[in-house]
C-alpha cells in the first residue's frame, strides 16, 4: 500500500508541474552579461562597461515561456565601471561615491505584465546612496536552461543626488542623463 501511494503522490506532483509551470531560481552568469552604461558630456558621447554583475530572480516558466518574475535583485559593483580611461573611471567613482556606496542595486518589486517575451516591471533602484522607483521594460528570451533579460533604461543621475562628472575646472561637463543598455543573463 506504501507504494502504491507514493507512485500515486509523484505521479499528481508531476502532472501539477507540468500543467501549472515550476518557479525556479536563477542566478547571474557574468561572464554572459553586458551593461553599458551610454552618455554625453559637452564634448563627446561616451560609454563604460559595468563588468561586476551579480544578483539572482525566480522564473516561473510554462510552455517554454517565463510567466512571471519575482524576488529579482541584480547588483552592480561601481568600481567595476570601466570606460577604458582611468580620469573618467575616478570621476565616476566619485560621482557615485562609491567607497560609502560600492553598489548600484535593483530590486523587483512587482511585475506589471508578462506578454510573450516582453516583460515590464516596477522596482527600487538603490545607488548613490538613494532609492528610488523605476518602472523598466525588456525582452525576455530562453536559451537550453538560460533566461536572458535585455532592455535599455534612461536614468536621471540628479534624481539620485548625484552632481554630474566634470572636468577641466568644469569646462567638460557630463550630461545628467544615462542610457543604461543591459543584456542580463540568468542559469
Amino acid at each position: 500500500m506504501k507504494f502504491e501511494l507514493k507512485s500515486v503522490y509523484l505521479f499528481l506532483l508531476a502532472m501539477c508541474t507540468a500543467v501549472y509551470g515550476m518557479s525556479q531560481t536563477h542566478t547571474v552568469v557574468n561572464d554572459q552579461t553586458t551593461v553599458t552604461v551610454i552618455g554625453t558630456s559637452s564634448m563627446h558621447d561616451w560609454e563604460s562597461d559595468v563588468e561586476q554583475v551579480s544578483g539572482s530572480g525566480t522564473f516561473k516558466v510554462e510552455s517554454g515561456r517565463v510567466t512571471d518574475i519575482s524576488d529579482l535583485k541584480i547588483n552592480f559593483k561601481v568600481k567595476s565601471i570601466e570606460s577604458g580611461k582611468s580620469k573618467m573611471n575616478s570621476l565616476t567613482y566619485e560621482a557615485f561615491n562609491a567607497d560609502a556606496n560600492p553598489n548600484i542595486q535593483f530590486e523587483i518589486t512587482e511585475v506589471i505584465s508578462v506578454d510573450g517575451n516582453r516583460v515590464k516591471a516596477k522596482g527600487k533602484l538603490s545607488m548613490a546612496g538613494s532609492s528610488r522607483e523605476i518602472s523598466p521594460s525588456g525582452v525576455l528570451t530562453i536559451s537550453g536552461k538560460a533566461i536572458t533579460i535585455k532592455g535599455r533604461e534612461k536614468i536621471d543621475m540628479t534624481q539620485y543626488g548625484m552632481d554630474p562628472p566634470t572636468a577641466m575646472f568644469g569646462a567638460i561637463k557630463v550630461g545628467k542623463t544615462v542610457d543604461i543598455e543591459y543584456e542580463v543573463t540568468f542559469k
